[in-house]
């Protein structure tokens, strides 16, 4: 689900709320599973205000889930691009033979579907 709210009082900030969208991926270095939301922030205009993820196990999936708020200011922004990510909290997996990962409209084999992350 996409959220966009937009707060322009006179001509303050836009704030912009997303929600499951982006990639996932593990990272190589602990095997923690990190969202990107897919999102360009702007130094000079940006500014995360909240970036969470986290997992629930509903049977023989894992449900993860992944918000990020941030607020833009300014209309003329540099062109560099911090990326907006979460680290996943997930529950104490006990067995992940035959697992599958959800997250938005993904779904993925918890083992060997999961893409490395490139950071």
């Amino acid at each position: 689900m996409l959220g966009l709210l937009g707060l322009l009082a006179c001509g303050g900030p836009t704030l912009t709320e997303l929600e499951d969208v982006g990639l996932f991926c593990r990272d190589t270095t602990d095997g923690e599973l990190i969202v990107d939301f897919g999102v360009c922030l702007s130094s000079s205009c940006d500014t995360l205000l909240e970036a969470t993820c986290s997992g629930e196990l509903v049977g023989d999936e894992l449900v993860v889930t992944a918000t990020v708020r941030y607020e833009t200011d300014g209309d003329e922004c540099t062109d560099d691009c911090g990326r907006a990510r979460a680290e996943c909290r997930l529950p104490t997996l006990p067995d992940t033979e035959g697992l599958t990962v959800r997250y938005g409209t993904q779904v993925v084999p918890f083992r060997n579907g999961i893409p490395t992350c490139d950071l």
